[in-house]
């Protein structure tokens, strides 16, 4: 089990494969993950307090799933398996927010959003779930595979579709901040 100790770039490799767990990538999305769904929920006209306080308990949770499943999933699969459903169902309830919002905003807009917005919802929707189908496959090919070898791609997964969906949301925020100082 990776015990956060190793934070050297050998100790690191080694973590990786050996034990198919990052603990502190893990953290990390607990935090990352969470500013990104607020930010998203803020984008898309969510300002209730309690609304942005549930949708980042909820990202929290699911991340932390997503660690418990990763550390138990060579002990105990079932366990690991349980803790990444609980990971979707709580995840899923984040989107049903998000896209309860979204939907009274399209309604309550006379003109409705462009097009490219019904786009970046999907694309950043889909994003978000590729971490939970990468999880699904590590959790898949436990024990079927060669573990340093199923480990890294699974490590080299996360990082590709993190990059690519910070990446992604950055250039929403940023874009969204351009409309509005075109618009000011």
């Amino acid at each position: 089990m990776c015990t956060c100790k190793s934070f050297g770039k050998e100790n690191y490799v080694k973590d990786i494969e050996e034990n198919g767990t990052n603990t502190l990538r893990m953290v990390e999305y607990s935090i990352s993950a969470t500013l990104m769904q607020i930010a998203i929920a803020l984008l898309l006209g969510v300002w209730q307090r309690l609304t942005i306080i549930g949708i980042a308990f909820l990202t929290v949770v699911t991340m932390l799933l997503g660690l418990v499943a990763e550390q138990v999933r060579t002990t105990n699969l079932k366990i690991a398996w349980l803790a990444h459903i609980i990971g979707w169902i709580s995840m899923l309830g984040v989107w049903i927010i998000l896209g309860r919002q979204f939907a009274f905003t399209v309604m309550e807009s006379p003109n409705g959003p462009p097009e490219f917005v019904y786009a970046i919802v999907v694309v950043i929707g889909l994003l978000y779930s590729v971490f939970g189908f990468v999880q699904a496959y590590q959790l898949w090919y436990t024990n079927k595979k060669d573990p340093a070898v199923l480990n890294t791609k699974v490590e080299m997964a996360y990082v590709v579709n993190s990059l690519v969906s910070k990446t992604f949301l950055g250039w929403m925020i940023f874009s969204n901040a351009l409309v509005g100082v075109a618009q000011s």
